[in-house]
């Protein structure tokens, strides 16, 4: 019998044929008409979704008669000197740099996807290869000069001892384009942003407004080398700054409610009560069952039997009957009458009494040997306002389960989350939770009404100074310091954005370039040094600009918020 052979699932080559032939072409090197000369074929594996595909391409090879040298004239997909074609070296690319994959995941992507199977030496050539050849001052910048919106978003990404520092056009209509980055060995100073804007001021870039972060190392840097150029402090970060000091006020107002005593609903035996403060409850339920140790050995019942009934160890069992009881329950805790046992368990015979001439091996039970009962402590009513200790444990519990959905916005509230202040707004504290919700909402809208429209500079600064000097937030000290953090400087740095429709209000854009170079780092451990991460920058810049729509929101992108293409005119100012 001849042997089975094992069968394989065989997926058959297609082996395309294409032409690319001419009779003249000219020469790369002086430019002169060259005449074919003979042809030659060549073998090149492209990508398919379906079935591996080998092409069989006919090219011509010249002859310069000026510079009496040979090439061949091949057509743009096939690279000199390789074997995979154009196609597959950009998929490569783009699954490292634009979907983030790591490069030893690429491979196995590009086999189960396209039926191309490059080694991972080959991918991390590509990539390299593609971000040195990024001409990032000359063609990148230069578009981004041309295109540019007149918002530019500055802000710095701290990677160990490096820092990366970024310039970001978030204004356009394709998304947050990158202008320009720096790479600085340490903490960023001013002279560092000087120096970087003073490149950029070099390379064409002249803004109408720069957005960054409170952080006192940009308004110097601004005022020398962009004089007239309006500098907007982040909306963002002041209403961080805001709210923090709103959660500390519910913080406080949350520790200046009392504390209500502790109370048990469950008894549980495991371990010894705790000592301090032991629970009435567990040391209640801990001494009947020392109780009922000493009740059945009086009965006979052997400490195997003791421990089956019981379910506690042999050495808790010895422990007890040897008279050594945990020291958290005192004498003068311990019930004195035989006859809650005789209540509970059903025990008729009394405990024999115990002493040192005594010849008997009973043990007598040390919960029954005082005569005093254990007095029974009733917690005081809790301070006015207050109705009772539960009405307590609901604020406290409300206050903590709350301290997050107070600083939400009005429209971002769900109707659980107005339920649940509607509880706080009818309770003791209410009016403390009035004023720091009225606080937060009358923040929300100085540069915003109700349907989130922009408001004039003139209302702005009308909420501003009314929330600034309303006498009824200095009862409480967080909204107190931040009233008197507000000024005439402290508006005009953060309201600048309201001198122009197309102005930003935010550095949400420097933010989210900086979050995606982050993502971009997780699968990649050698983006850490600086010549890669100075690579992933320029070839990610590069895909964006290769990748850019003509017009509209990216593919897949949310177009909420994503405003008309922006013009770099100066407006008016109010």
């Amino acid at each position: 019998m001849s042997p089975t052979l094992p069968t394989f699932n065989y997926v058959p080559c297609t082996v395309r044929h294409l032409r690319h032939s001419l009779p003249f072409t000219q020469c790369e090197r002086c430019g002169k008409p060259a005449r074919r000369v003979w042809e030659r074929t060549r073998s090149a594996i492209d990508i398919e979704l379906d079935h591996p595909v080998l092409l069989l391409v006919t090219v011509s090879v010249h002859r310069c008669p000026g510079c009496s040298c040979y090439f061949r004239a091949q057509p743009s997909f096939l690279r000199p000197n390789a074997i995979y074609t154009e196609r597959v070296r950009e998929k490569a690319v783009l699954s490292v740099y634009a979907d983030g994959m790591a490069l030893r995941r690429v491979t196995g992507r590009l086999a189960r996807d396209f039926w191309v199977s490059p080694s991972e030496a080959m991918v991390r050539r590509w990539c390299r290869d593609y971000a040195e050849g990024v001409d990032f001052e000359g063609d990148y910048q230069k578009w981004v000069v041309e295109e540019f919106s007149g918002v530019l978003c500055v802000d710095e990404l701290y990677q160990d001892k490096l820092a990366l520092l970024l310039a970001v056009d978030s204004a356009g209509e394709d998304g947050d384009r990158l202008v320009g980055y720096k790479l600085i060995h340490g903490r960023v100073e001013s002279k560092d942003v000087e120096k970087f804007l003073s490149r950029l001021r070099a390379a064409g870039i002249d803004p109408d407004e720069v957005v960054t972060d409170g952080s006192p190392i940009y308004p110097k840097a601004l005022k020398e080398v962009w004089p007239t150029t309006v500098h907007q402090l982040c909306l963002f970060h002041e209403s961080r700054l805001v709210t923090a000091q709103i959660y500390k006020a519910v913080m406080a107002l949350r520790k200046s409610v009392p504390k209500p005593p502790p109370v048990t609903q469950r008894v549980s035996l495991r371990g010894l009560p705790r000592k301090k403060y032991p629970l009435p409850e567990k040391l209640a339920a801990h001494k009947a069952a020392i109780a009922r140790v000493y009740a059945l050995h009086e009965q006979g019942v052997s400490i195997r039997g003791i421990r089956r009934r019981t379910g506690h160890s042999r050495n808790t069992i010895k422990r007890w009957l040897k008279g050594e009881i945990p020291s958290s329950i005192s004498q003068a805790e311990v019930p004195t009458e035989w006859a809650l046992l005789q209540e509970t368990f059903g025990v008729e015979k009394e405990p024999k009494e115990h002493s040192s001439s005594s010849s008997s091996s009973s043990p007598t039970c040390p919960l029954t040997s005082t005569p005093a009962e254990a007095p029974i402590v009733v917690p005081e009513a809790p301070p006015s306002p207050w109705k009772d200790w539960e009405e307590v444990r609901h604020v406290r519990s409300l206050l903590w389960k709350c301290r997050y959905i107070i600083l939400r916005r009005p429209d971002h509230l769900s109707d659980e989350d107005q339920d649940e202040l509607n509880h706080l707004y009818e309770s003791a504290v209410a009016e403390h939770i009035h004023l720091v919700r009225s606080f937060l909402e009358e923040w929300y809208l100085i540069f915003h009404d109700e349907q989130r429209n922009r408001r004039t500079l003139q209302e702005a600064k009308e909420h501003y100074d009314s929330l600034m000097r309303d006498p009824r937030y200095q009862k409480l000290k967080p909204l107190a310091r931040l009233q008197a953090r507000f000024g005439e400087a402290q508006f005009e740095r953060i309201s600048a954005f309201l001198r122009s429709e197309q102005w930003e209000a935010t550095n949400n854009g420097a933010e989210r370039t900086a979050r995606a170079f982050r993502h971009l780092q997780a699968p990649h451990y050698n983006f850490r040094k600086p010549e890669s991460i100075e690579r992933a920058v320029r070839a990610r810049a590069s895909l964006s600009k290769d990748n850019s729509p003509t017009g509209g929101p990216l593919p897949g992108r949310c177009a909420r918020g994503r405003k008309a293409k922006r013009t770099s005119e100066m407006p008016m100012a109010a």
